[in-house]
């Protein structure tokens, strides 16, 4: 949506992004809570990934990225499930991986999710973390290892 768009609507750049996650999360909302759809990455991974591949109804998973506000409640959740803090490989729009962090020092595993991704389909080719509500890439020690 253009910003002429917006001012057509009276709607702020900033009130459209809380709205948009507002709707995230009211297409997500089961009777329980918000849903998330849960299972081992190793199906998109292969043999030996650590972690789950995360899909959320409602839209692409990689979109609870781009608030704070689903972006908090996902990494808590996947966080609780995981034990420990979690980064997220996102090889595409619609492909969320969320790994412990310590899995997160061999970079074999976001290798393998760009190398399972079509051409042009991309997201982000280095992992991510939850920061204060946004993605962050993962700390650099993660990053220096061949």
């Amino acid at each position: 949506m253009s910003y002429r768009g917006l001012g057509e609507l009276d709607l702020s750049a900033h009130r459209a992004w809380d709205t948009a996650a507002a709707n995230l999360l009211a297409q997500a909302h089961s009777t329980e809570g918000v849903r998330f759809l849960t299972r081992s990455a190793e199906r998109f991974l292969g043999k030996g990934a650590p972690g789950l591949q995360v899909a959320i109804p409602g839209g692409p998973a990689s979109a609870w990225l781009s608030h704070p506000q689903p972006f908090t409640i996902l990494d808590r959740h996947v966080s609780g499930l995981l034990g420990e803090r979690v980064g997220y490989l996102v090889p595409s729009q619609t492909i969320l991986l969320a790994l412990p962090l310590s899995e997160l020092d061999d970079l074999k595993w976001a290798k393998q999710a760009s190398a399972r991704t079509l051409v042009g389909e991309q997201l982000l080719s280095s992992p991510v973390t939850w920061t204060h509500g946004f993605p962050v890439e993962a700390p650099a020690p993660m990053l220096t290892h061949p």
